[in-house]
């Protein structure tokens, strides 16, 4: 028996955050994701949730860019903030923790020219999904003395 198999009769389930509104998302996944011009790292986050107003509830994806920089504390501050963590912590355990946004919208131009919209977050608010699951806390961190030990 053969599989046959038909991609126009299988629905499209990556559907991305096309427009503005508040939003329950889940932390699916973090990852490195290389380095700006300035070599500092940038750090993709992926979320999967839904839009409050919508009713059925159907599942969309999100992907925001964090930069290990200067000029990225105040997003990450802000992201931590609505997670209730401190201020270190492993960024890869955030994976399977929810947060409450409000996604905004922005015109960007493209590089053949073109004007296009994003969609980026624009405040995180803590979400009571998190209540169940175990704290967050800071790594511990080695101090050597001045001996290297």
């Amino acid at each position: 028996m053969a599989l046959v198999v038909n991609l126009n009769e299988i629905e499209d389930l990556s559907v991305n955050i096309d427009k503005e509104g508040d939003f329950i998302l889940k932390i699916v996944e973090v990852k490195e994701d290389g380095f700006d011009k300035n070599g500092s790292i940038k750090v993709r986050i992926n979320y999967a949730g839904f839009n409050k107003l919508d009713a059925e509830k159907n599942m969309l994806n999100h992907s925001e860019l964090y930069f290990i920089a200067s000029y990225g504390k105040r997003k990450i501050a802000e992201l931590f903030a609505g997670l209730k963590v401190d201020n270190s912590v492993d960024m890869e355990l955030l994976a399977g923790r929810y947060i409450e946004v409000s996604v905004k919208g922005r015109e960007y131009t493209k590089n053949n020219g073109d004007t296009a919209m994003g969609y980026n977050i624009d405040k995180y608010t803590y979400c009571s999904l998190n209540d169940k699951l175990p704290p967050l806390v800071a790594p511990e961190v080695e101090v050597e003395d001045d001996f290297g030990f």
